[in-house]
Formats: C-alpha cells, structure tokens, sequence
C-alpha cells in the first residue's frame, strides 16, 4: 500500500474545501488506508473510532463559525467501553 506515502491522495480531495477540511480529508483517507493494508497490522475497531472522533472535533468548529449546518454523527465510542 504505497497509497498513504503517496501525493496521490490529493487527486481524490475536493479543490472546493478549506485547508483545514482538506487536512481532515486526508486524516480520513489515510486511516482508511491503514484498515485495507495487507502489510501492517490494522487499527482496532475502538482506536477508529476514536480518531474518527478526533476529526470530527477538529472540523466541526468550522460549520459552527460559519454559521453552516453539519450534522452530527454519534460514532459510537460508547460501544467500546468496557462494562463496569
């Protein structure tokens, strides 16, 4: 998977969004990359969502100074929480 090392993921972003949304764009894409790859051991189902959580919180801020609406997606971290 010599995707992830790769400038390429820039042709799959779109020209339109801010610096900020394209910086998360490739966040997204190069997590996705590490679940596919063959080589490395893939991430937990928990350590994704987590960082699926982390961008959300980077980005999200952006619609609300806007005065954008972006819907909020619950990704559900609490699935992965141990029962006490």
């Amino acid at each position: 998977m010599q995707a992830k090392y790769s400038s390429d993921l820039e042709k799959f972003i779109d020209k339109a969004l801010g610096e900020q949304e394209k910086h998360g764009a490739r966040r997204i894409m190069k997590l996705a990359l590490l679940c596919v790859d063959v080589i490395l051991r893939r991430p937990s189902m928990a350590h994704i969502v987590q960082e699926l959580e982390r961008i959300q919180r980077d980005i999200a801020p952006l619609y609300s100074e806007n005065n954008e609406g972006i819907g909020v997606v619950k990704l559900g971290s609490e699935l992965f929480k141990q029962a006490s």
